[in-house]
């Protein structure tokens, strides 16, 4: 797993054999330390993999092991990527549970260059009662839309968080905060994307073009 070329074959045996074939490589990991795996550099990808091809049953101690540590793996280089792919791939209930960990530590997640990926990606493919949940944490966190909406990840996030706030009574005050930062957030290609995904700027600025926002 640890190997730039090995982790690879390893991969390939969880996603060619039959699941119950592959509960070697899930015994083994879990002896190690689940968390120490998925902060690997290539040991994410093999969770990743664990979680897509394993029966739920089999992966029911990797995915607690996961979503008890999710503040730290959010945070974590590696480790946001199998948040993410939970986020993505995994049941309703799960989730909720992972949403319910990052609405509980919202302001440092979004001041996190990764923890600010996880909170895009659950405003993505969370539930909609979910999505407006963890909106409404962002929206509420003081100095956090501001502080998000000229970075890589945090302005997706705050895109979306607008979103899912529209109609409700945070929407006009996110907007206005949004707008209120504008002249900062031209500074930065970030910004300068969301400022003119919002309305707040022309496609282009000063004669160049602003790059597209990026969903994936």
């Amino acid at each position: 797993m640890q190997c730039p070329h090995a982790n690879h074959v390893v991969q390939k045996c969880i996603t060619s054999m039959p699941p119950q074939h592959s509960q070697f490589i899930l015994d083994e990991l879990l002896s190690k330390g689940v968390v120490h795996a998925a902060q690997h550099k290539y040991g994410c990808r093999v969770i990743q993999r664990l979680l897509e091809h394993l029966a739920p049953s089999q992966v029911e101690e990797l995915r607690e092991a996961l979503l008890v540590n999710a503040h730290r793996m959010s945070r974590h280089q590696y480790g946001n990527y199998v948040m993410q792919h939970l986020l993505e791939h995994d049941s309703a209930e799960h989730q909720h549970r992972v949403v319910r960990e990052l609405c509980a530590d919202v302001a440092g997640l979004g001041s996190n260059l990764y923890g600010a990926a996880v909170l895009a990606v659950a405003l993505a493919h969370a539930c909609l009662e979910d999505q407006l949940a963890l909106a409404r944490a962002i929206a509420r966190a003081p100095g956090l839309i501001e502080r998000m909406s000229s970075t890589r990840h945090g302005h997706l996030a705050v895109k979306r968080t607008i979103a899912a706030l529209e109609g409700s009574d945070l929407e006009a005050q996110v907007g206005a905060r949004v707008a209120a930062n504008v002249q900062a957030m031209a500074a930065g290609r970030y910004g300068r994307v969301l400022a003119a995904s919002v309305g707040l700027l022309p496609a282009t600025v000063s004669g160049n073009s602003v790059p597209p926002v990026d969903e994936a």
